[in-house]
């Protein structure tokens, strides 16, 4: 028997569970993968960010999240041609690989940008370089309503990876390669959306545009959207029902984009990654939560009634969405952060120098 399809093998395993199968190995390297993919997309927008001005981050930060869309649609036949040809194992073997890969990449090219400790002249003669209070700084009105905002956003998220295909295919009837299809449509449209979206933002940015109209109105309206389409997806059918489909979990990432700029433009250099990091990888728990409730919604409606406890879900999360909206259009005024952040330090350089 070839030692590559065998369950035993035991030559060349550098990847923990490459080496076994055990669930004592399985749950520890879970617990570690998680550590790390909760604050891995918020490290790496602030890390983009420090290379472009505020007014210049929104299309940047559309391409970093591309690489998840890209990861998934590619990701799905690679690894499947190499479980099929070497073996379940060989695909933890390959992930793990491209990850030392990544790793070596980074220590070799990467690097803080020209704006990791200083922005640019406009922004940093309001703000200044002095860090807020941080009371002030996490009471803010625009940071709690980018927490409640990301956090609803998240919560569909969360839901997408689990729950998209089970809804696709016990509540509204479609076969396991139509289900292929449409998730991989949502995952197709979501690119030219962020890029779309993203383009848009930076240009009203560059033009003068308020901060409040480009990044807090525009993600309450990417959740409102998202919400009713959600509404709406499960009292039609054909082919309009799968593009509202599309929209309502295509749409949320947007604010995904939306939330980390703003924050990092109304924070001090000085507190912007850590504001951004805690605040996103704090978001895992909304996706985490939103699985569980999910899994109650459905179950609550009994066996058979599954269609029936699907639809109940997604109203459930369409709920959460314009809540999420509500909150983003109540409590996002970056404007009025950045005067009031730019008193307190101001006032904070003045106290320094008596």
């Amino acid at each position: 028997m070839d030692p590559r399809h065998s369950g035993g093998d035991l030559v060349d395993r550098p990847d923990p569970i490459y080496f076994t199968s055990s669930v004592t190995v399985l749950i520890a390297c879970r617990i570690l993968l998680g550590l790390g993919e909760g604050p891995g997309l918020p490290t790496a927008l602030h890390a983009c960010h420090n290379w472009f001005s505020p007014e210049k981050r929104s299309v940047p930060s559309a391409v970093v999240l591309q690489g998840i869309s890209v990861g998934l649609l590619a990701g799905g036949p690679i690894l499947t041609y190499i479980i099929v040809s070497h073996g379940w194992r060989s695909g933890f073997l390959f992930c793990g690989l491209i990850g030392i890969v990544w790793i070596v990449a980074w220590l070799l090219i990467g690097g803080e940008g020209p704006h990791a400790g200083t922005e640019n002249e406009k922004v940093r003669a309001t703000v200044g370089d002095s860090p807020v209070p941080a009371r002030k700084l996490w009471l803010d009105p625009t940071v709690i309503g980018v927490i409640i905002m990301s956090t609803m956003s998240y919560w569909i998220v969360g839901m997408s990876a689990t729950w998209l295909p089970p809804f696709l295919q016990q509540g509204l009837g479609y076969s396991q390669t139509e289900t292929g299809s449409v998730i991989s449509a949502v995952y197709i449209f979501q690119s030219p959306l962020l890029l779309v979206g993203s383009w848009i933002a930076q240009r009203m940015l560059q033009k003068g545009v308020s901060k409040r109209a480009t990044l807090g109105s525009a993600s309450g309206y990417a959740l409102l959207v998202s919400g009713v389409a959600l509404i709406a997806s499960v009292h039609v059918s054909g082919p309009l029902q799968l593009v509202l489909i599309a929209i309502a979990f295509a749409a949320p990432s947007l604010t995904t984009i939306y939330g980390p700029i703003t924050l990092g433009s109304v924070a001090p250099a000085a507190q912007r990654g850590r504001l951004i990091v805690v605040i996103y990888s704090a978001n895992a728990i909304s996706a985490l939560a939103s699985n569980a409730v999910t899994g109650m919604i459905v179950q609550a409606a009994g066996p058979d009634h599954v269609a029936a406890g699907y639809a109940n879900a997604m109203l459930f999360t369409a709920g959460i969405l314009i809540i999420g909206a509500i909150s983003a259009f109540a409590l996002i005024f970056p404007d009025r952060t950045i005067e009031r952040f730019g008193r307190m330090t101001r006032f904070t350089e003045q106290m320094q120098r008596v």
